[in-house]
């Protein structure tokens, strides 16, 4: 079959600031087909669920880290501690689901094995992890803070043993010193791989062992700006690198300064290549949505993400939608 692609291989620009949005539609108003999911919140008035990370379980079924936060985001872009320790905690469960992802069990991540430097700062966790499985192993890449006084930002690899955290090795950033988050998994065996920017597309490859990073590309000027940010890990289908990706916006409004995310789901060739991108679109609403999930169904794909700093959320589309919205069409009489 010959597929027909949109013709633009970059991401379109977008100020920092803006006074009015043309709001983006959710992604059930172009793919009809989209299901939400509730995930289960922690059940303390003091805890919050947000930001999951599902992936497919080799063996069958999914398996999915979701994050527990002791603060909420407020209007003001202020984070306020519920339980009135003064620190922004972040805990982790690990949820296997079945293939009709419902879940079948539910357990606390455990990080008593990390040799890390730990509560040095008032942000402490492991933050937004990116779930993945390479060479048989299951891993993922997190944003750790709480290892240095300074509260830099540092992207960590951790290895799982079931919910214990075995290992974490911080992973060098191409710029020493600049706060990293989001690195997105590639999906393969072989070295670990991240998508470190997505626009131009920028390979980090990591050892594991080392920490050490080494970049695909040069590494692009970083006051350049760049119309897309990490999101879900980057799964393979077929011959192709599917992604989500998220826009920020610092929307002016009575309110004061709030931010806004768009999404779109971005389409890679076997060599990382941008080749076809979705229109701009959001989950369910204006204001703060984080994706940090993404994998196949038989029926198309699963996401996985979070709304408001406050809930957890699952939405499954059809992949005739999914391929139909990209714009991944057959040509005329195929």
């Amino acid at each position: 079959m010959t597929a027909r692609l949109r013709p633009e291989a970059t991401f379109p620009r977008h100020p920092a600031t803006v006074r009015a949005i043309t709001a983006p539609r959710p992604l059930a108003a172009d793919c009809p087909s989209a299901t939400t999911i509730p995930l289960p919140d922690p059940g303390r008035a003091d805890r919050a669920a947000i930001n999951p990370s599902i992936a497919a379980d080799p063996a069958g079924g999914f398996r999915m880290i979701i994050r527990h936060v002791n603060y909420r985001y407020t209007t003001d872009g202020s984070y306020v501690p519920l339980d009135g320790s003064g620190r922004i905690v972040t805990d982790n469960v690990l949820v296997t689901l079945d293939d009709d992802l419902h879940i079948t069990s539910s357990q606390p991540i455990d990080d008593s094995r990390v040799e890390l430097p730990r509560g040095l700062s008032t942000v402490q966790g492991f933050e937004d992890m990116r779930l993945f499985t390479r060479n048989g192993t299951w891993f993922a890449s997190a944003t750790v803070r709480d290892h240095r006084p300074d509260a830099l930002a540092e992207t960590v690899l951790l290895q799982l043993d079931g919910p214990v955290i075995a290992s974490a090795t911080v992973l060098s950033s191409p710029f020493p010193g600049r706060h990293e988050k989001n690195w997105m998994p590639i999906e393969g065996n072989g070295p670990h791989r991240f998508l470190w920017r997505c626009d131009p597309p920028v390979v980090a490859t990591a050892d594991e062992v080392l920490g050490t990073v080494t970049t695909a590309i040069a590494v692009v000027d970083l006051h350049e700006p760049t119309g897309a940010r990490g999101g879900s890990q980057v799964i393979r289908i077929d011959d192709r690198y599917l992604a989500v990706v998220h826009h920020v916006h610092w929307v002016v409004n009575d309110a004061g300064h709030t931010r806004h995310y768009r999404h779109r789901f971005v389409l890679f060739d076997n060599d990382l290549a941008l080749i076809g991108a979705s229109p701009e679109f959001v989950f369910e609403h204006h204001g703060i949505e984080f994706c940090a999930g993404l994998a196949p169904t038989p029926e198309g794909i699963v996401v996985s993400y979070g709304i408001g700093d406050h809930s957890a959320r699952l939405m499954t589309v059809d992949g005739k939608d999914l391929w139909r919205w990209i714009a991944l069409l057959p040509s005329p009489g195929v």
